[in-house]
């Protein structure tokens, strides 16, 4: 115990061993283990805490770092010795104060938004638990729901396949092609094909022409994602791809998205690598008789999922501005 170092609030902690670009500001006290350096100014009257937590963690700052950095076996190390020499920005104490102030209303605006948008994702979490079980309805809708089989309300299943992508004539087409990584775990709404592939693609792998309107479930890699795509495509073969529904497609997609939540979490920390397809479409599926209530389900949850996207682009702009005023303020 006589080893581990003692730290106060205020003080800085730092892994000279192995830098990572990361200075921490303890605002507790305690101890650390001894492969840490614990730091703090020779007068921290005259500095503010803020200002210089900020400031070890600009790109010029970690830049710098590289002049002092040497190898060793495992890793980097610095000497703490270089790292004392080291020349910093070291403006006013107002000044010092005015910069702190400024990104510390920037982090809590950011924090706001990422508990805004977790909230909003609980609240839709529990719209679809309630809805789903028939727990909640909306406002003059009574009938009872219909159970049905997934395989019974979409008429046509595609499958997929990937063409090699060593050929250079199999890409950069006219269809998009979609993979797991294009599929968004938030909402089945939310996709994004970053490729195509040509006809010579189409016709030298497994891959098939599904059409649009489609929902695209992921039932291998990245299994659980679900999309509803507004435009013809194919995809690569960890997809089952729906088509032709006998209910609101809007609909369809969010009740097969929660199924599939729950069949991912069954297999999570097991060995299996995958849903079949026979098992997806085996799932029973509740359905509102009334098409009028579907609608108002899918268009529930879709205003949730839009407000939960302006909310990440919130918080991804006001990020992004952080990280320029970070370049830009401490040259």
């Amino acid at each position: 115990m006589n080893t581990y170092k003692v730290v106060s609030p205020g003080d800085y902690i730092i892994s000279l061993r192995s830098f990572q670009g990361g200075f921490e500001r303890s605002d507790l006290e305690g101890i650390v283990s001894p492969a840490y350096t614990v730091f703090n100014f020779v007068s921290s009257e005259d500095q503010d805490g803020g200002y210089w937590s900020t400031y070890f963690k600009t790109y010029r700052f970690i830049e710098s770092l590289k002049q002092i950095i040497f190898g060793i076996r495992d890793g980097k190390a610095i000497s703490f010795g270089e790292f004392g020499s080291l020349l910093l920005n070291n403006p006013s104490l107002l000044e010092q104060q005015t910069i702190a102030k400024f990104f510390s209303i920037l982090d809590n605006l950011i924090a706001a938004h990422e508990r805004k948008c977790e909230l909003l994702k609980k609240k839709k979490a529990y719209y679809l638990q309630q809805i789903f079980s028939q727990k909640l309805r909306f406002k003059g809708f009574t009938q009872p729901w219909q159970q049905r089989k997934l395989g019974e309300i979409a008429k046509h299943q595609y499958g997929g396949g990937t063409p090699k992508t060593s050929v250079p004539q199999n890409w950069n087409g006219r269809l998009p092609w979609i993979q797991s990584s294009d599929l968004s775990e938030e909402s089945p709404l939310w996709v994004q094909a970053h490729k195509k592939i040509t006809q010579t693609g189409l016709n030298s792998s497994a891959a098939q022409i599904v059409p649009a309107h489609s929902i695209a479930i992921v039932n291998r890699v990245g299994v659980g994602k679900v999309a509803l795509l507004p435009f013809s495509y194919s995809s690569s073969q960890d997809f089952v791809n729906l088509a032709d529904f006998s209910v609101d497609i809007e609909y369809a997609a969010y009740a097969v998205s929660a199924i599939m939540k729950q069949k991912a979490k069954q297999t999570q920390g097991t060995s299996i690598k995958g849903v079949p397809q026979s098992e997806i479409l085996r799932s029973n599926i509740a359905i509102p008789q009334s098409s009028d209530e579907q609608k108002a389900i899918a268009a529930l949850c879709k205003t949730v999922d839009i407000l939960i996207a302006a909310e990440t682009e919130c918080e991804s702009l006001l990020k992004k501005n952080k990280q320029f005023y970070l370049q830009k303020m401490f040259v």
